[in-house]
């Protein structure tokens, strides 16, 4: 079974919860893991700049609306959006997973 990771970063924890909160509660995702106060150094607004972030790890089947929801939802002008694929193998994890998104299908 292939799986998306959406991959996202926010710098305000308060969001990063309120936004993992949503999409397990919109049947967007069983799980989002938050990893705490990465150095984000980036190219913006013609200058280098060094911030704290969170890192959201969003495990979904459903990457676009994920992504919309990001869109929607986020608290920067240009929120970083992407999508790896995930293989999960036969396990108790994959029949969680699965399980999930069968009960959120409309």
């Amino acid at each position: 079974m292939i799986m998306k990771i959406v991959i996202t970063t926010t710098g305000d924890r308060e969001k990063a919860e309120q936004m993992a909160r949503d999409l397990l509660n919109s049947g967007l995702s069983p799980c989002v893991n938050i990893i705490d106060s990465v150095t984000s150094i980036y190219f913006w607004n013609n200058q280098i700049n060094r911030d704290k972030e969170n890192i959201l790890l969003i495990k979904t089947e459903r990457p676009e609306m994920v992504r919309d929801f990001i869109e929607k939802n986020h608290n920067y002008d240009v929120p970083e959006i992407i999508f790896v694929n995930g293989e999960i193998p036969p396990s108790k994890y994959r029949s969680w997973f699965q399980e999930y998104f069968e009960n959120f299908k409309s």
